[in-house]
């Protein structure tokens, strides 16, 4: 369970916000929240404090990220990006955070008589703290990334289905006879799914909803009699609708989708990623 949390494929993206948010939350907490006691500080030192060690995690943010990017460039891939090493990123920003914390401290001469009990106690403290910004920068992220994904889908779905004729979205699918076993619109079928000598055919029925059927046939067959509709094989076993397409999440080392009416994440081939996403111009 928890090694499939740490490969869970995460955007791997560095933008201001990555920057602005963790900063803003640590203002917050110390400027506004005031815990461990802050709040016997006057607002003046609280706003002060929230401002300089705000400043602090976006300065050390904008050294790790960029430094890791220097010298581990490989690891930094975006397209291979997971929340593991998400984690790790994060564990090393908290580590500088903490590190460039004592060191103003020291400069500002407020930790000169600590002793290595006061210096843990304020680790301590600096780690709990920081565990509030990392986990809502994971978690709009994650919600940024989805939903901007998700509506530009949409958005290059809609095209999509315009440059058909009503005549071009009328399929028949035939087996390996030749003989047409199901006649469908083309924004009724959903899936064709690979099962040994047989494919099951997904489509929507008006009464039924959901309707799965078998036909004898290949699934290569299928693929190259609609190479002009906006039909995409995505794996072996695959042959989906892209007009059907609901959402999708991953990267190039474990990518997935979702189509509509069916709740079951469909696995993408690594070689299929980049085609399914210069099939929408993603």
């Amino acid at each position: 369970m928890l090694k499939k949390v740490l490969l869970y494929p995460h955007p791997g993206k560095f933008t201001w916000l990555s920057v602005l948010i963790p900063a803003i939350v640590i203002f917050v907490l110390i400027g506004l929240l005031a815990p461990f006691g802050l709040s016997s500080m006057t607002w003046k030192d609280r706003l002060s404090n929230g401002v300089i060690f705000g400043g602090s995690t976006a300065l050390s943010i904008i050294m790790i990220y960029f430094g890791m990017r220097h010298f581990f460039g490989s690891f930094m891939e975006e397209s291979t990006w997971t929340l593991g090493k998400e984690f790790l990123l994060d564990f090393i920003i908290v580590l500088c955070i903490i590190f460039v914390n004592l060191l103003l401290l020291s400069l500002l001469g407020e930790a000169k008589d600590w002793g290595s009990s006061e210096f843990l106690r304020f680790g301590l403290k600096s780690l709990i703290m920081a565990i509030f910004p990392v986990s809502i920068l994971l978690l709009f992220e994650q919600t940024q990334y989805r939903t901007q994904l998700n509506k530009r889908l949409q958005i290059e779905q809609n095209k999509l289905l315009q440059r058909f004729s009503e005549k071009e979205k009328s399929l028949e699918l035939c087996d390996e006879s030749g003989a047409v076993q199901l006649r469908l619109h083309l924004e009724e079928l959903l899936l064709l799914k690979s099962d040994g000598n047989y494919l099951e055919v997904y489509y929507l029925d008006s009464e039924k909803g959901l309707v799965h059927k078998l036909l004898r046939n290949r699934l290569k067959y299928f693929e190259q009699e609609w190479q002009e509709l906006p039909f995409l094989r995505i794996h072996n076993r695959y042959l989906i609708n892209t007009a059907h397409l609901r959402e999708w999440q991953g990267n190039a080392k474990n990518f997935s989708i979702r189509l509509k009416a069916i709740d079951k994440w469909l696995p993408v081939s690594r070689t299929k990623v980049a085609e399914l996403k210069s099939f929408f111009d993603i």
